[in-house]
């Protein structure tokens, strides 16, 4: 069992310059760093303030969770994670899946930043890139196996090895088509049928259909497939033949039918690889043709170019008749047994077990020249000029070639090769001519690099190249094909807050909502902007409100939710005074006691009585406070609620009711008594005020005026 290690990295790298003679040292560019921790996580690339995307390596333990740092030197300066500022130097990022991103933006006086981090499936392997030239923008799509038992993943990626998208699954050929789809070969669905589909995604990486070989075949073969500009399709695959394996191809129109079909069956003598296939099986077949490319030749006659492993030649075949030409001709063969090229300035004298045929001009054509040795049930494929029925030679010598053809003359010419020198892809490969005259180079089985960009040169240079360190072990990581592929983020990003629509507060109760903006597609999350909030918190004031969060990216892609809560007014009394049975005085006046007041006359010793009435008219229930002027030495002051004498906790201040609803009443009765020797004409007001307790507090007070008669 491997030993789950908590691995943290952590660089911070700061702005250098010089400083010429009088310059404050504080003018340097703050410094940042990004570090990203938890149980077997490591960070790919290192941390470089140039650099906005990284990747986060996991494993099954990392169950999701992220700890990230990230820092400004600068003490204004500011970060965000996921959208929403960092409150601790750490910020724990939970319920991540394959691909998510972790957003991070600094702000600080270097200006403002966006980063992300790529939470990696379990298994996906560390990158190491190197650039020294200009290269082909674009990403990356590869189909990551292992060399053993392990897990198998799609991805395009940038050109530091860090994805854009990346699924867990089986998928090879991962291209943009000549028609604009993006596509993968993914294992088949269809009962009945063996191999894989040609599964076409939306520009968000979704499945939207899938396609296959028809009438009759059942094997769609996961090396190539073509979409065309009219819609049609052009596939492979393999079909049992009696003691043998043909390699077929189809072409389907845009409603799915086949419209053209070929196979290899008659050619089984030019093979140099009679390879049983499955290996060991009871019921094993020669493989002796072994297709692993085919292209439609942009050239207006329908033909395809089509690569041959087994025979280590290309064919041009028809796929209408034409020129004297029927239909499924063979046009020629570059190489093999039956070369119809001579091949001129080539010391190696043609192709030798070849992958990815393609056409790169009129009558031009780039090969992955695998060379090939005696390795297991594999013969030696290379064709001996000297003998070409005999036995194939050994050339343990890996390539990338492009032959100008003459099929007149028959002579291929070595126009251009590169020529690791110590590189041998025994199967597999890629290579694809770019836009910048650049040279894409996917090199699958040999282990020491994953892709490789070289210039035009007549003696090409590595401008750009990708590794998987520790490669050659057991459990080193390959990719069939490398393709570059031009993608738009088209992935709008994602907000959430934990604020449901219509939401009810009370005012002086609205909360600090939570919120994250996040994004996936390789752009990066640019902004999440937040308005309605006070300091942090929902607006406080009784009404209806907005709280809108919009999230950009780099694309342009935006994302905007929109919140509509309500903040109620709290508990408010409102209070009313009368002599006991006489007619209501207050009410609406809120606050002042001037106009809310009655007035009673009695003489020494005689009691008078009034009803002090407080209604909630908030609109959310909740205790209020009552208070009451005591009683003095002239006048004695008592006050009764249902009953009970609670004279005292009015005097003082500390009565208070129970919750009231919106409207709700209670209802004390006030008492008032002249004593001993009170002067005639002599006066008091009692003051009654009622207080809401909720935290945005409102009161309302009424008043008895007391004057003894004569």
């Amino acid at each position: 069992m491997r030993r789950l290690l908590l691995f943290s990295v952590i660089l911070a790298v700061a702005g250098s310059g010089s400083l010429v003679a009088g310059q404050a040292a504080a003018s340097a560019p703050p410094a940042r760093a990004i570090a990203v921790a938890g149980p077997g996580v490591g960070m790919y690339p290192a941390f470089d303030p140039a650099i906005s995307r990284y990747a986060a390596t996991t494993t099954s333990a990392t169950g999701g969770t992220l700890e990230i740092a990230a820092t400004t030197s600068d003490p204004d300066g500011l970060v965000r994670v996921n959208g929403a500022p960092a409150t601790t130097p750490t910020t724990v990022v939970s319920g991540l899946s394959e691909g998510d991103e972790v957003s991070v933006i600094i702000e600080d006086g270097g200006g403002t930043t966006a980063y992300s981090v790529v939470y990696l499936p379990a298994g996906f392997p560390a990158m190491t890139a190197t650039t020294t030239g200009p290269v082909q923008d674009g990403y990356i799509g590869v189909g990551l196996t292992t060399f053993a038992s392990g897990p198998s993943f799609e991805a395009l990626l940038d050109r530091n090895g860090v994805p854009a998208w990346v699924r867990t699954g089986i998928g090879n050929d991962f291209k943009r088509q000549p028609n604009g789809e993006l596509t993968v070969m993914r294992p088949t669905t269809a009962a009945g049928h063996t191999g894989t589909d040609l599964v076409v995604l939306d520009e968000e990486f979704q499945e939207q259909h899938r396609l296959r070989v028809g009438n009759g075949l059942t094997d769609t073969d996961n090396h190539d497939a073509q979409r065309l500009a009219d819609g049609s399709t052009i596939l492979i695959g393999y079909e049992p033949n009696g003691e043998y394996l043909d390699a077929t191809i189809q072409k389907l129109d845009p409603d799915g039918e086949v419209v053209f079909q070929w196979d290899s069956s008659g050619l089984e003598a030019e093979t140099l690889n009679p390879l049983l296939w499955p290996q060991g099986a009871p019921n094993a077949r020669i493989d002796y043709a072994h297709i692993n490319s085919v292209e439609e030749i942009p050239d207006g006659t329908g033909d395809l170019l089509v690569s041959f492993r087994h025979f280590s030649a290309v064919f041009r075949i028809t796929t209408e008749a034409r020129d004297g030409l029927g239909k499924g001709a063979v046009v020629w063969r570059l190489g093999g047994r039956e070369s119809d090229f001579t091949f001129l300035s080539d010391p190696h004298h043609g192709p030798c077990a070849q992958h990815t045929a393609t056409w790169t001009g009129p009558n031009r054509v780039l090969l992955f020249d695998n060379g090939s040795a005696t390795l297991g049930q594999s013969l030696a494929g290379c064709v001996d000029p000297a003998d070409p029925d005999g036995p194939g030679k050994q050339r343990a010598l890996t390539r990338v070639t492009e032959y100008q053809l003459d099929p007149e003359a028959g002579t291929a010419t070595l126009v251009w090769s590169y020529v690791p020198g110590n590189t041998f892809s025994f199967f597999a490969g890629s290579s694809f001519r770019l836009a910048n005259g650049n040279t894409l180079v996917g090199w699958a089985s040999d282990r020491t690099t994953l892709a490789t960009e070289v210039n035009a040169a007549p003696v090409p240079e590595p401008v750009w190249s990708l590794s998987v360190p520790d490669n050659t072990t057991s459990t080193g990581y390959t990719s069939y094909r490398v393709s570059l592929v031009e993608h738009t983020d088209e992935i709008e990003p994602a907000v959430t807050v934990d604020l449901p629509e219509g939401a009810v507060y009370v005012e002086g109760r609205t909360p600090a909502p939570r919120w994250t903006c996040t994004d996936r597609g390789g752009s990066n999350l640019a902004g999440c902007d937040v308005d309605g909030l006070v300091d942090g918190h929902l607006a406080d004031e009784a009404g209806t409100h907005t709280l809108a969060i919009r999230a950009a990216d780099g694309a342009g892609n935006t994302t905007t939710v929109t919140r509509h809560y309500t903040v109620l007014s709290g508990p408010r009394p409102d209070g009313l005074i009368r002599k006991m049975g006489g007619a209501w005085r207050g009410g609406d006046a809120y606050g002042s006691a001037s106009d809310q007041s009655i007035r009673h006359r009695a003489r020494r010793g005689q009691k008078v009585s009034s009803q002090w009435l407080v209604q909630n008219d908030g609109e959310s229930a909740g205790r209020l406070r009552l208070a009451g002027t005591p009683s003095n030495a002239r006048w004695r002051v008592r006050y009764f609620a249902g009953g009970k004498d609670v004279t005292r906790a009015v005097s003082a201040g500390t009565y208070r009711t129970t919750a009231l609803a919106p409207g709700q009443r209670v209802s004390l009765r006030v008492e008032a008594t002249p004593t001993r020797r009170p002067r005639p004409g002599s006066a008091r007001t009692l003051i009654l005020r009622a207080t809401s307790t909720h935290a945005v507090a409102s009161s309302d007070a009424v008043a008895v005026r007391l004057q003894v008669r004569r």
